[in-house]
């Protein structure tokens, strides 16, 4: 499995609606189209998106995809990829995917990164999840490598 760890790009700042109907903003929608380009660039074809479901990492998705082609993905919505989430339930949601999956988990702090130290004892503790960071991951859920960690403002420099 390859494994990417985004964050979703920066959302509203309103407080009269449910935080999961909170939208991107134009800079989080340039934030996401920022890691397409990089992704495209890299060559990464993806065959599945996870998100939580709530707006502002469901359009992440859907501008990465759109940058860097998701024709045929797969996509998959749990609530349990939430702010609150807990990697002990989110890891065996990814263990269900196939061996040679290529994912794009598309999720929220701080749950992200809480996700990213459960996965692999490789994970530097001290990298943090800014607005579309990406973290990358190889091998099988219950035991993945971890291989780089990009800042959206990296991504655009590469």
């Amino acid at each position: 499995m390859n494994l990417y760890l985004l964050r979703h790009g920066a959302a509203e700042m309103r407080w009269d609606c449910r935080d999961s109907e909170r939208a991107l903003t134009e800079l989080g929608y340039r934030q996401a189209e920022t890691a397409g380009h990089w992704l495209r660039r890299e060559g990464v074809r993806f065959t599945h998106t996870v998100t939580s479901g709530y707006t502002r990492a469901v359009q992440t998705a859907q501008a990465v995809l759109a940058v860097c082609g998701g024709a045929g993905v797969t996509e998959l919505t749990f609530r349990e990829f939430s702010p609150g989430g807990d990697p002990d339930v989110m890891i065996p949601v990814l263990a269900a995917l196939p061996d040679d999956a290529t994912v794009l988990v598309v999720g929220h702090m701080p749950s992200i990164h809480l996700l990213a130290a459960a996965l692999s004892p490789d994970f530097p503790g001290d990298r943090s999840f800014g607005n579309c960071t990406l973290a990358f991951f190889t091998g099988k859920p219950d035991n993945l490598s971890f291989q780089s960690h990009r800042y959206n403002e990296e991504m655009t420099h590469s």
